[in-house]
């Protein structure tokens, strides 16, 4: 029997866009050279930040921020985990992440994060953009089952899944790390399986600089597209 390297389905040879324009919004993968913006970013928020995010510490450097954009690169091309920065369109400003993460592609589903700078909240940049990103999971990635879980004292976050439409799936201890507190943390989780009523959006290229490669960009902006046109 001949053994092949790559399975038909392996998540690697899967090709999609690689930037998100929204009505505001320009959203694109993390890549080698980020350090320097996502150091700006978190350095700039850290006191706002800290309270949720377990990874951020006081002592983090801007040579452990590219660290980091490299890595989320390198997830990004293995489709492990894929990492966005969020920019306004009009004036190019970096103004969070966000991301797909915790995906099973033999099923397949995920779970969308975000976070933003505290400067530019009350805008609805966050909501726009996780919209945006539930749409591409559903209609470009083919998820099944995406979920948002956000610590219970965060109310700004899970309201944002609750504007989005995903439903409140469950409320657990321990299913996300806890900063301030070595208690266990109360969790919500919240859910979506389709991307009814979602954020559109336009696509840009594609992340492998290959618009001509039958899965490319292109055969997902038709997709979008006609989505969009079926239902204006």
């Amino acid at each position: 029997m001949k053994q092949y390297l790559y399975k038909p389905s392996n998540p690697i040879l899967k090709n999609f866009p690689s930037t998100l324009k929204t009505r505001r919004l320009e959203i694109r993968p993390v890549r080698p050279g980020d350090g320097i913006c996502l150091y700006s970013l978190l350095s700039e928020n850290f006191d706002f930040l800290s309270k949720w995010v377990t990874w951020l510490n006081k002592s983090f450097s801007q040579d452990e921020c590219e660290v980091l954009c490299r890595q989320y690169y390198a997830d990004f091309i293995l489709r492990q985990g894929l990492h966005f920065l969020v920019f306004t369109k009009d004036t190019s400003t970096a103004i969070g992440s966000i991301s797909l993460s915790e995906i099973d592609w033999s099923i397949p589903k995920g779970s969308v994060g975000y976070w933003g700078a505290l400067n530019h909240s009350g805008n609805g940049y966050i909501t726009e953009a996780a919209g945006a990103i539930s749409r591409f999971a559903f209609d470009c990635l083919n998820i099944k089952r995406l979920t948002i879980l956000c610590d219970n004292r965060n109310r700004k976050s899970w309201k944002i899944a609750e504007r989005l439409g995903f439903s409140l799936e469950l409320q657990a201890k321990g299913l996300i790390d806890s900063v301030e507190s070595a208690d266990l943390c109360l969790t919500r989780q919240y859910v979506r399986w389709n991307a009814d009523g979602l954020e559109h959006f336009e696509t840009i290229g594609s992340d492998f600089f290959n618009d001509k490669h039958p899965l490319s960009s292109k055969n997902c902006h038709t997709l979008v597209d006609g989505y969009n046109r079926a239902t204006a």
